[in-house]
């Protein structure tokens, strides 16, 4: 079972960071972008799903700067206010948890996943 874990961005602000660890050495690591519903229940899961195949994953709560603790569920209501909290300029966290996951997992490269339907992209 994976632990929030505390990280702070190059300005101070510190956020959460779901960790869901591999038994013994990690192949790689892997940055889950939430969806509009934060680090739920759903994102948790997939970040088990991955360390099960060996990878350390890191699960960022990209809307922390705004509201911290989002776990929104998939109704209507949750999804309007995902939408508007994605909409904010400050929910992003920019370049910040790849470089403490990183540091964290003492790994040279790590895959950024998220959920819109683009490409899964390796950064070396």
């Amino acid at each position: 079972m994976g632990e929030s874990i505390r990280a702070t961005a190059s300005d101070g602000h510190e956020f959460d960071i779901y960790l869901a660890q591999s038994k013994g050495s990690p192949r790689g690591g892997i940055v889950l972008i939430q969806e509009i519903f934060g680090v739920n229940n759903h994102i948790k899961s997939v970040a088990e799903k991955f360390s099960s195949y060996g990878y350390l994953v890191g699960a960022p709560s990209l809307f922390d700067r705004v509201k911290p603790y989002i776990q929104l569920d998939y109704s209507s209501e949750d999804a309007i206010r995902g939408k508007e909290l994605k909409e904010n300029p400050n929910a992003i966290l920019f370049g910040v948890s790849t470089k403490v996951f990183s540091c964290k997992a003492k790994i040279n490269s790590f895959i950024l996943i998220h959920f819109n339907k683009k490409p899964i992209k390796k950064v070396q």
